[in-house]
């Protein structure tokens, strides 16, 4: 073996990662949960998920082939557990395995696809590993997670809701407004000029150079009690809604447009306190 061919390539350097270009925009996670037991039966034949994983890349290969565009994720076998009464009044319980095939439309590959036509690629590979695998019913789950996340801001509808809605769990809605908010705020708002305001600074340059009169005020959000033991859990209670909130600032123009929220605060402290807490006032009253 020759010197060349036994050189390994040199290690990444940190400055070697860029972001791909158009890689960027927000998520749309699914998954496709099928059963591995084929029929009704507690005897019947239990599938491998290799057969779920054989029949998908056979699915993904025909739609390549033909030009068309194919979702790509990842397959791990898990198991349902349920419980039932019994008309004697005891109550049954059993398991079954199931496939679990979960991913992401990417961006950089799908961004330029519809939702309506995500949905479609994971109701025919649905049907197909429904086939495979003899089962009469697939569940499909297809979750925006940054319409998950401006529901949960903008509306106040509750994660267990969006959940039972979308067909997820309460904690994947958690752990998605958890991820996209910052996303979000890092995108800042978008102005009538094109510019974008991501910061309480931007915002007071941005009113200062084409003579917008601002308007602050203060409003809150009810959020989860805070757990049993948490120091300065008590901070969380507003005296207004007699319920855990989080306060924070809205800045606005004169037709009401938001530009900027921030000040994030317990529910507890008072508005005003908020602003000269974060020097808002001083800003305001230069």
């Amino acid at each position: 073996m020759s010197e060349t061919s036994s050189r390994r390539p040199p290690a990444p350097k940190p400055e070697n990662y860029v972001v791909v270009a158009g890689s960027r925009g927000s998520r749309r996670d699914f998954r496709i949960s099928v059963g591995l037991r084929e029929g009704w039966d507690a005897e019947g034949r239990v599938f491998d998920i290799s057969e779920a994983v054989r029949t998908a890349r056979v699915w993904m290969k025909r739609r390549v082939e033909a030009g068309r565009p194919a979702l790509s994720g990842m397959f791990t076998r898990a198991e349902v557990t349920y419980a039932w009464p019994r008309p004697d009044g005891t109550v049954g319980s059993d398991r079954e395995p199931v496939a679990l095939f979960t991913g992401e439309a990417v961006h950089a590959y799908l961004g330029h696809l519809p939702d309506v036509e995500i949905e479609a690629m994971l109701n025919e590979l649905a049907i197909e590993l429904g086939v495979a695998l003899g089962q009469e019913r697939i569940y499909v789950a297809f979750t925006d997670r940054v319409l998950v996340t401006l529901a949960v801001l903008r509306l106040q509808i509750p994660h267990a809701a969006l959940a039972q809605l979308y067909g997820v769990h309460r904690s994947t809605v958690t752990r998605s407004v958890r991820e996209v908010r910052p996303l979000l705020a890092g995108r800042g708002y978008a102005t009538a000029q094109g510019r974008r305001l991501s910061t309480l600074a931007d915002v007071f340059a941005y009113a200062a150079a084409h003579g917008i009169t601002l308007r602050l005020d203060g409003s809150e959000i009810q959020v989860r009690r805070p757990p049993a033991g948490r120091p300065g859990r008590r901070a969380f209670v507003s005296g207004k809604k007699k319920a855990n909130t989080i306060k924070f600032t809205k800045v606005c123009d004169e037709r009401g447009r938001t530009l900027w929220d921030g000040a994030f605060r317990p529910g507890r402290m008072h508005d005003q306190t908020a602003l000269q807490t974060d020097g808002i006032i001083e800003r305001v009253f230069v």
